[in-house]
């Protein structure tokens, strides 16, 4: 039988609970869309693998196109 104190009941309660976020990786490419192979004198990092880059959001884009619509509508209806 294992002596769990009450901190470390709590602390697993809350890994349990949190959502475990995770970067995608995506193998890295050059500008032709070639794959980067891995330099083998760095230990540590892999350069073969990257991060996927995050979603390009055009929220000003999206909102300014709404509002030319609207102008349009207001306007032509005269």
């Amino acid at each position: 039988m294992t002596n769990i104190t009450k901190k470390e009941k709590e602390f697993m309660k809350s890994k349990a609970k949190t959502k475990k976020v995770g970067k995608k990786r995506v193998r890295a490419r050059n500008s032709k869309g070639h794959f980067i192979p891995d330099n083998p004198d760095t230990k540590n990092i892999n350069e073969a693998y990257g991060e996927k880059p995050a979603p390009n959001n055009n929220i000003l884009g999206i909102i300014l196109a709404v509002l030319l619509i609207a102008a349009l509508l207001f306007l032509g209806g005269k």
